[in-house]
Order: structure tokens, then C-alpha cells, then sequence
């Protein structure tokens, strides 16, 4: 345990932690951009190619997020009134990044093909051997393009925020979806074309879709 805390204060330093934040130890989530940092910290390149990687699996759905950190933005004025001061500062867009739960990273596939980071060991070791995991959704009975929709929804969220319209996910589906699954071309506006376990060639509707995703919600499979 004194081991798992001491990687925590050195993570701190390396994040730039400090007050409550420090004192209340590893947290649940981290964002992407601190856990590319605490991989690689110094070795800018791989740092910003894990953080490009991590990007893709959360959009691909093979990594779930749990939420975002929003960064503010520091327009111009701003940006010169701290220059003035003495400080350090460009302007720039406010930003939302995406942050991944201990679970689902512990989870990810491919983290065991990295390199294993001692402070990212610190974060995933669980304090209580009986956590409970990140639950999995069952798609066995359902249609394709049904079960790609529920096992991508953290990464459609992640695109689209916490309640996506029936629109913005039909859209996520015909330019993510798995090609074996839903095929790239995708010729009508309302309508998303995929492939059913026979191979034959199906569609639904947006009308469809957006029924689907109100019984979702209702059975609380996904967010309200």
C-alpha cells in the first residue's frame, strides 16, 4: 500500500498535482493525456503517439471512457494580461478530454503490448481485490447492427456527449462500424445499411434507430 501511494506523489509531480487533489490519492479516472504523460514521461514522441493511439481505440469502441475533463479556453487579452504579469501563456480554444476508469484501462487489450509503466502499475492495482469490473453489455441475441451500437457506446458518447441524438449515431455507425458488419457505403441519408449473420444485405431506419434507443434507455441499458 506504501509503495502504491508513494507512485501516486511521484505522479503528482510529473501531472502537476497539488492540494485536495494529491492528498485524496489515485483517483478513478484519469484522462488520456495524463496517462500518455505517466507512460512516457520525458520521451515527448511516444507520449504524443500513445495519446494518438488512445484516441483511436476510444473512437474504434475498444476503449470506454468514463467522462471528460474540460480545459478552458484563454483568449488573447487574457493570454497577454498574463505575459504582462510575468507568466507564461498563449491563447487558446477550450477543449474537452476524454478520461478512461482504471477498470476499463486495466481492461484495454493492447496495454499489454506497451511497455508497463510502475506509476500507471500504482493506479491500476486495486485497493479491494473484489472491485467490481465494468459491466459488459450482452449483445447474443441481438441483431448486428443493435450489438455494434451498445458495444460502441462509450466511444459514440465519447464523439456525441451523454445523450446522443438518433442522427448523430446513425452517422457514428456508418463511418465506424466494423466494415464486416456495416459497410462503408452507405448511399442514403436516412438510412443505415448493414449485414446480417447470413451476409445478406439489410437496412434500418433512422426512425428505427431512434425507437431503439428510446427502449434502451427506458431498460436502462444505456444513459437517460
Amino acid at each position: 500500500m506504501a509503495e502504491t501511494e508513494l507512485l501516486w506523489h511521484q505522479a503528482c509531480d510529473i501531472l502537476h498535482l497539488h492540494g485536495t487533489t494529491r492528498e485524496n490519492g489515485w483517483p478513478d479516472s484519469l484522462n488520456i493525456e495524463q496517462i500518455a504523460q505517466l507512460h512516457f514521461d520525458g520521451d515527448k514522441v511516444r507520449e504524443r503517439a500513445l495519446l494518438s493511439m488512445l484516441r483511436t481505440e476510444i473512437k474504434k469502441g475498444r476503449l470506454r471512457v468514463s467522462g471528460a475533463d474540460h480545459i478552458r479556453g484563454i483568449d488573447h487579452s487574457e493570454a497577454w494580461l498574463i505575459q504582462q504579469l510575468g507568466g507564461c501563456s498563449k491563447s487558446r480554444s477550450p477543449r474537452d478530454i476524454p478520461k478512461v476508469s482504471r477498470e476499463a484501462y486495466a481492461q484495454w487489450q493492447d496495454r499489454h503490448q506497451l511497455t508497463e509503466s510502475p506509476l500507471l502499475r500504482g493506479w491500476i492495482a486495486l485497493p479491494d481485490a473484489q472491485r467490481p469490473t465494468a459491466a459488459v453489455p450482452d449483445t447474443a441475441n441481438m441483431v448486428a447492427w443493435r450489438a455494434v451500437m451498445l458495444e460502441s457506446w462509450w466511444a459514440i458518447m465519447a464523439e456525441h456527449g451523454p445523450n446522443p441524438a438518433a442522427r448523430a449515431v446513425l452517422r457514428w455507425l456508418k463511418k465506424n462500424g466494423p466494415r464486416d458488419k456495416i459497410p462503408e457505403h452507405q448511399p442514403d441519408r436516412d438510412v443505415l445499411h448493414w449485414i446480417d449473420s447470413y451476409y445478406s444485405p439489410q437496412t434500418v431506419t433512422l426512425k428505427t434507430l431512434s425507437n431503439c434507443l428510446y427502449e434502451l434507455r427506458t431498460a436502462g441499458k444505456i444513459p437517460a
